[in-house]
């Protein structure tokens, strides 16, 4: 939402159809076994080893990345699509990071 400039004051949970709750259980539902609700956060290649899960971290991804999703309002149907729960996913953060929205465009495995 930042990143296109709109007002932190408005509250996006009324232009949503879903609630913080469900958010949290659509996540949980398709987090990978070393993912939990502790180590959602930012890569940091300084801690993360790759042989090692309890030093990786996750992060919300979206399936359609929000720069293919452009929209100027929370009312756009574009912010409708970016955010719906289904293309709203756990990802490692280190992959989030590295391959970011100019990754080979991935698909959801359910």
């Amino acid at each position: 939402m930042k990143t296109n400039n709109l007002s932190k004051n408005k509250s996006i949970n009324q232009y949503l159809p879903y609630s913080i709750k469900q958010l949290k259980e659509h996540l949980q539902e398709n987090f990978e076994s070393w993912m939990n609700w502790n180590n959602y956060g930012i890569y940091n290649c300084k801690i993360w080893q790759d042989n090692d899960s309890l030093t990786w971290t996750w992060q919300l991804d979206h399936i359609t990345p929000q720069s293919d999703l452009p929209y100027t309002s929370i009312q756009d149907d574009n912010f409708k699509k970016c955010w719906a729960l289904n293309n709203l996913r756990p990802y490692s953060a280190k992959l989030n990071c590295i391959e970011g929205a100019a990754r080979t465009r991935h698909k959801k495995d359910k």
